[in-house]
């Protein structure tokens, strides 16, 4: 087809060839769509969904456009009716007597204090290749000397990955 003829088409359509054209491709789509969930094609699969939903919006409008737009069901909270939320004037005449209760300590009652619960004695660490004692220490806080010594190494110079030491809390 031509430009011309594309440009015809144009200004000669009715809406009704329209929306039919619409659901044709909402079909053609449709297969697509299947097509690329069984390819398991996610990134075509989102691409086609999109282009599906614009589809839908068209055929939409070109129905409303040709008053062949199914009614709309009712928001679901406009359909319910509202709750009587008014008292009954009976309860309105009831008095209700509301006494306040002051709570005190005990004078000689000591303030509770929440005690942070206890941090283990030692964590454990294992080392990595390019590791040395200086560098874990600085990472936990605490001197090469002092994880030395909790592990009984003789040259803090001389350690290997794969060794887990024992790091003592700062």
């Amino acid at each position: 087809m031509g430009l011309f003829d594309a440009i015809k088409d144009a200004f000669t359509t009715d809406d009704g060839e329209r929306l039919e054209a619409a659901r044709k491709e909402l079909s053609r789509l449709e297969r697509e769509l299947q097509a690329a969930k069984d390819r398991n094609d996610i990134n075509a699969i989102a691409d086609v969904q999109g282009r599906i939903e614009a589809a839908q919006g068209q055929i939409r409008d070109y129905e409303v456009k040709l008053g062949q737009a199914p009614a709309e069901a009712a928001p679901a909270e406009a359909a319910a009716p509202e709750p009587d939320l008014a008292v009954p004037a009976a309860a309105e005449e009831v008095p209700v007597a509301v006494e306040e209760v002051p709570v005190a300590a005990p004078a000689d009652a000591e303030p509770v204090v929440a005690e942070a619960p206890a941090a283990p004695a030692e964590r454990t660490y294992t080392v990595k290749p390019g590791d040395t004692l200086s560098k874990i220490g600085r990472e936990f806080g605490v001197t090469y000397q002092s994880i030395a010594e909790l592990n009984n190494i003789e040259n803090p110079d001389l350690i290997y990955p794969g060794q887990v030491f024992r790091i003592p809390n700062a």
